[in-house]
């Protein structure tokens, strides 16, 4: 991507007085007057590359900073920053280890607060985002008392157009796009890191990928391939498909060692830059792994992952081959869960594509255990078997009340082969908030999925179903309506009289919310 296609907002509103007007919504420079905000977003939706547009509109006003980089240097910087305005990127890489994930959090606003409380943005993905918690604590360290917080919207249409036209794997961008919707991989789009990957993986050879497992698989070769002739003859490096393990290898020490990277300058090694072999490796295959387009030089024979999404595909790659061949499932879990058993935020997305990657059951059942929002959210479930996925929703009818989950990255859960499960669950006569909560969330991913057409019957039962909550029957309606195809006057009619059942149940809510 030669030039950053502009990107839009949508404001997320307190839980309180703010209901009252609608949220914002807008290109991010809309917000360039706020004296402190927090964007969030999905990995590789473009949150750091947001910011340093951002930065650089601001020139010298602005000083952009990783939140290590910050934390590190702000006590030294205190007159040098004066009056400008604070970019801290990558909130949620901090929050590593088994302690308390405030940590991170106690530490920033102590920064904040010793540098006389700047105006500063910060970026995190939005499930590693504590919410209210997070704002209230930030909020006294900001100008005004006031933090607002920013959800990064999906590629626009026209973003991917632009993305696609200046990207060197894509010379028919309308037959790119209209292919992915074909083959059913186009949520890959919406997402500027799962779109350069995919165009990376379909390639010269116009070999799309299945899923977004393949889509990551195939990328990852595409970027272990040495292009460089005079580098190959010089070096020999090993072929791509055996540098993914030791690249995975390097991944997965540099995340659980929460380091920034590696040195392949041993005298330069040090906590946040580490010598290749502390992880293990001879130097020499650490070499051969490092200098792939897997990672990036940041000076000095330094090196660091190209994308934190990628290290943690790649470091579940290789745990996931350990545990296979004799490395116990409890001591991985040991390094990447805190005192209660859950997973500590910045090792969700390594633990969800552990889930992907190992195939037994009794392996995928704990680690979906463990937590299915997260292997949701963050890994493949095209691939799960039907009992795999019909697992992970009945596990998440346990934490699903919990989140304000995208219900989009859940679709395999409404597959055309999960349709009895899903009668099932919504068949269900437990009444409880967990489920009911459940309940509402699988109505909404059913609206994201192929439409189910033989469902509709139960949706109504469910619409007119006065123990449910008034907005599970509401979802059940927006369901109906979309799974029901207007085939004929009968259908068209039903609709319009369900149309008038909807504002009275969004009242009955609304009325039961307060």
């Amino acid at each position: 991507m030669s030039v950053p296609v502009p990107r839009t907002c949508t404001e997320i509103l307190l839980e309180n007085s703010d209901q009252r007007r609608e949220p914002l919504c807008g290109p991010l420079d809309m917000f360039r007057s706020v004296p402190a905000y927090v964007l969030l977003g999905d990995p590789g939706s473009g949150k750091s590359t947001a910011f340093c547009v951002e930065a650089e509109a601001l020139g010298e006003n602005a000083v952009l900073k990783s939140t290590r980089e910050f934390l590190r240097s702000y006590a030294n910087r205190g007159g040098d920053w004066q009056g400008k305005t604070i970019f801290i990127d990558g909130f949620d890489e901090m929050r590593a280890g088994s302690g308390d994930p405030r940590e991170v959090l106690d530490k920033v606003w102590t920064a904040l607060d010793t540098l006389d409380r700047p105006r500063f943005r910060i970026s995190c993905r939005e499930a590693d985002w504590l919410g209210s918690n997070d704002r209230t604590a930030l909020a006294s360290v900001s100008p005004n008392l006031q933090v607002t917080a920013l959800r990064l919207n999906p590629l626009t249409e026209g973003n991917i157009t632009q993305i696609l036209d200046d990207h060197p794997n894509v010379e028919d961008t309308p037959g790119f796009m209209a292919e992915a919707r074909e083959r059913g991989v186009d949520g890959l789009l919406s997402n500027p890191l799962t779109l350069d990957m995919l165009a990376r993986a379909v390639g010269d050879d116009g070999a799309w990928p299945r899923s977004k497992l393949e889509t990551f698989e195939m990328a990852c070769l595409q970027m272990a391939i040495e292009k460089n002739e005079e580098h190959v003859l010089a070096h020999r490096p090993l072929p791509p498909d055996a540098l993914l393990g030791p690249a995975g290898h390097l991944c997965a020490h540099q995340l659980i060692s929460d380091a920034a990277g590696f040195s392949l300058r041993y005298e330069d090694s040090d906590d946040d830059y580490i010598a290749p072999d502390q992880s293990g490796l001879t130097v020499d295959i650490a070499r051969h792994a490092l200098e792939t387009r897997l990672f990036l030089s940041v000076g000095n024979r330094r090196f660091t992952p190209v994308h934190r999404s990628i290290a943690e595909f790649l470091a579940a790659r290789h745990l996931a081959q350990r545990i296979l061949e004799d490395l116990p499932l409890r001591r991985v879990l040991s390094l990447i869960t805190g005192y209660d058993g859950s997973v500590v935020s910045a090792f969700r997305g390594v633990h969800a594509w552990l889930a992907v990657h190992c195939h037994d059951v009794d392996v995928r059942d704990q680690l979906i255990g463990v937590d299915p929002v997260g292997v949701g959210l963050y890994g493949d479930l095209q691939g799960f078997t039907t009992e795999g996925r019909r697992r992970l929703l009945l596990a998440l009818d346990r934490e699903v009340g919990d989140y304000g989950v995208d219900v989009t990255a859940f679709k395999a859960l409404a597959a055309p082969d999960m349709e009895c499960v899903v009668r099932d669950f919504l068949g269900d006569t437990r009444r409880d908030d967990d489920h009911e909560a459940a309940t509402g969330f699988l109505l909404r991913v059913l609206q994201q999925a192929e439409p189910l057409t033989s469902l509709a019957p139960l949706l109504i039962d469910v619409v007119y179903d006065a123990s449910r909550w008034p907005s599970v029957s509401k979802s059940a309606l927006d369901a109906f309506t979309y799974v029901q195809v207007d085939n004929d006057d009968k259908t068209r009619e039903l609709k319009r009289l369900l149309d008038g059942i909807r504002d009275d149940l969004v009242v009955r809510q609304c009325w039961i919310d307060g």
